[in-house]
C-alpha cells in the first residue's frame, strides 16, 4: 500500500474519542485516512450529507466499519448504517476492501441493518483501554493492507512519559485532527527522547504545552509540565527544571512526580536542604514508593542532616530494584550507617556490594572509612590503593595520600603526590598545598627547596589556564605564600578567600 492510498473509516460520532486513538495509530503506519474533522477535508456546505458521504466512498480504496453499539443502533447510527450500505453497493467486500473493526469496550448486542450484511467477514477486534491488545489490533490491520507494521515510538520503555501522558491526552475533548495534532508533537519528543536528546525533546514539550493553550483552552495540562521538566533536569538546566515542577506542583492534580522532580532540581543546585524538604513531601504524597525514601536518604547526606528520623534500607533484595538501584541504596545505607557511627554495619553493606559488581570511587572511599573507623587500617588503605589503581581515579587517590598519612606512612604519601596528584594537567592548588606542607614538615634541605617550587607553581597563574580564581584558590594561594614566609601576602589572601578557613597559623 502506497501513501497515496485512501482509507474510508465508518464510525458513529459518539465514539470520537476511541476512534481518534485509531486514527492516530492508523496515521503513524502511514495509511492516508480521510478525517473529515481535518482543514481542507470537511465536507462541503450546502449539499445533502449523504451525497458528499456517498461521493467520497466511491473513491476510497479501503473501507472500515467501526462496529459498536452506537454505529449499530437503528435510531442512533443513521449515518454510519447509509455508510456501509454505500460500501457494499460499491462492491468493496466483494473485493475484499471491506474490513468490520469490532470497537470492544462498547459492542452491540446485535449487528443490525447494513451491519448484518458483514457479520460474516473477516473482522478485527480493537480496545482502546489496553494498549498491548490495541497495538495488535493495528498490527492485524496492517497485514489485511498488506502493509509492515511499525511498532510505536511511545512503546519504547526509554520513553518514560507514555502511559501517564496518553491518560491524560484520552481523557480530553478533542476532535481528531487535533488529537493527532498534538500527538504529532508528543510522537516527535518520545523519538528525541529515544535519543537522549533532551534538550530538542522539552522544546517539543513545551509547544505542546503552548498548543494545547488554543486547541483545549479549557483544560490544564498536568503531566507534560512533568516531562518538560525532566528533559530540563536531563540536559542540566536545573533552574528552569525548577520552575517547571515547582508550577506543577501548583496544578490542582500534582502527585508525588512533581515534588520529586521539585527536589532533584534542588538537589543539582547544591540547595541540599530545600531538596530534602520536597522528597518529604513527595513520601508523603505516595509513603510506598521506595526511590523516594532512597532520594530522601541522598540529600541527608548531602545536607549533613542527622539521620535519626530516615529509613534506612535494611535489604538489596527489594525485586523492584534494577541492579543500578542496588548498588545506589548500598552506597545510601552504607553512608547513613557511617553518619550514625554505626561502622560495623555499614561494612557489612560495603561487603556485600563489593561480592554484587565492581564499586564505583564514592563507595570505596566511604568503605575506607568504615573501615578505618573500625581499626581495620591496613584493609581501608588496601581497598582505596585497589580501586585508586582499577579505576585511576583522582579522588581517590587522593583519599589514598590522606589515609597513608593519618598512618604515618610518609614515603607512600609523597610517592602519591609526586607520581599522581601533582604532575601537570592533574595537579590543583589543593594537591599542590598539601604536598608543599607535608615536605615542610618533613623537613631536610632537599625537601625544603622542593616545597619552595611546589609553592611558586601554586602562586603562577599560568599553571591553572583560563578559569576564573575562587575564594578556594585565594585560600590555597595564601597558605603557599604562608609556607614562603610571606606572612602579609598570605593574610591579604586570607581576606580574599572569605574567611572560608581557619588562618593558616
Amino acid at each position: 500500500m502506497t501513501r497515496g492510498l485512501k482509507l474510508f473509516v465508518s464510525f458513529s460520532s459518539r465514539d470520537q474519542n476511541a476512534v481518534r486513538m485509531l486514527f492516530s495509530a492508523l496515521a503513524l503506519q502511514h495509511i492516508d485516512v480521510w478525517d473529515y474533522s481535518r482543514e481542507g477535508e470537511k465536507l462541503a456546505l450546502g449539499r445533502p450529507i449523504e451525497e458528499s458521504l456517498a461521493e467520497k466512498i466511491a473513491l476510497c480504496d479501503y473501507f472500515f466499519a467501526v462496529v459498536s453499539a452506537n454505529s449499530a443502533d437503528p435510531n442512533l447510527g443513521r449515518y454510519p448504517d447509509f455508510e456501509v450500505h454505500c460500501a457494499l453497493e460499491n462492491g468493496l467486500a466483494d473485493r475484499r476492501r471491506l474490513l468490520p473493526l469490532l470497537l470492544l469496550t462498547n459492542p452491540p448486542n446485535e449487528w443490525s441493518g447494513s451491519y448484518k450484511r458483514i457479520e460474516g467477514l473477516l473482522c478485527v477486534k480493537f480496545n482502546p483501554s489496553e494498549q498491548e491488545k490495541f497495538d495488535d489490533a493495528v498490527r492485524r490491520i496492517c497485514d489485511y493492507l498488506s502493509m509492515p507494521y511499525v511498532p510505536p515510538i511511545l512503546n519504547d520503555p526509554r520513553v518514560f512519559f507514555s502511559r501517564r501522558f496518553q491518560q491524560e491526552l484520552n481523557s480530553q475533548e478533542l476532535s481528531t485532527a487535533d488529537y493527532w495534532e498534538l500527538m504529532k508533537i508528543i510522537i516527535g519528543s518520545a523519538e528525541r527522547v529515544a535519543e537522549n536528546s533532551w534538550d530538542e525533546a522539552g522544546k517539543l514539550i513545551s509547544l505542546f504545552l503552548e498548543l494545547s493553550k488554543f486547541k483545549v483552552p479549557q483544560t490544564r495540562f498536568y503531566y507534560p509540565h512533568i516531562i518538560k521538566g525532566v528533559c530540563e533536569l536531563q540536559a542540566g538546566s536545573y533552574k528552569s527544571a525548577e520552575l517547571t515542577f515547582a508550577h506543577a506542583t501548583e496544578h490542582p492534580l500534582h502527585d508525588e512526580t512533581s515534588f520529586g522532580g521539585l527536589g532533584h532540581a534542588y538537589f543539582y543546585q547544591d540547595r541540599y536542604d530545600e531538596a530534602l524538604a520536597a522528597f518529604r513531601k513527595a513520601l508523603e504524597l505516595k509513603p510506598s514508593d521506595k526511590t523516594i525514601e532512597f532520594n530522601i536518604l541522598g540529600a541527608l547526606v548531602h545536607a549533613a542532616a542527622p539521620f535519626g528520623e530516615a529509613t534506612v534500607p535494611e535489604t538489596f533484595d527489594d525485586p523492584q530494584l534494577s541492579p543500578e538501584d542496588h548498588i545506589r541504596v548500598g552506597k545510601l545505607r552504607g553512608i547513613a550507617l557511617i553518619a550514625r557511627g554505626e561502622y560495623e554495619d555499614a561494612v557489612n553493606t560495603f561487603e556485600l556490594m563489593a561480592t554484587r559488581a565492581p564499586m564505583d570511587a564514592a563507595s570505596a572511599i566511604y568503605y575506607s572509612r568504615a573501615l578505618e573507623a573500625c581499626g581495620r587500617v591496613n584493609e581501608a588503605i588496601a581497598i582505596l590503593h585497589r580501586e585508586a589503581t582499577r579505576q585511576d581515579d583522582l579522588n581517590t587517590y587522593h583519599h589514598l595520600a590522606d589515609a597513608y598519612l593519618r598512618a604515618k606512612m610518609i614515603p607512600e604519601a609523597l610517592h602519591i603526590y609526586e607520581n599522581k596528584l601533582c604532575v601537570p594537567g592533574c595537579w590543583t592548588r589543593q594537591y599542590l598545598v598539601e604536598y608543599a606542607r607535608v615536605l615542610s614538615a618533613v623537613g631536610g634541605a632537599k625537601n625544603c627547596a622542593t616545597m619552595r617550587e611546589v609553592c611558586t607553581q601554586v602562586l603562577d597563574e599560568e599553571n591553572f589556564g583560563d578559569s576564573p580564581t575562587t575564594p578556594k584558590d585565594f585560600y590555597y594561594m595564601g597558605f603557599a605564600n604562608y609556607l614562603l614566609g610571606n606572612h602579609e601576602l598570605a593574610r591579604y589572601d586570607y581576606k580574599r578567600c572569605g574567611r572560608l578557613f581557619e588562618y593558616y597559623g
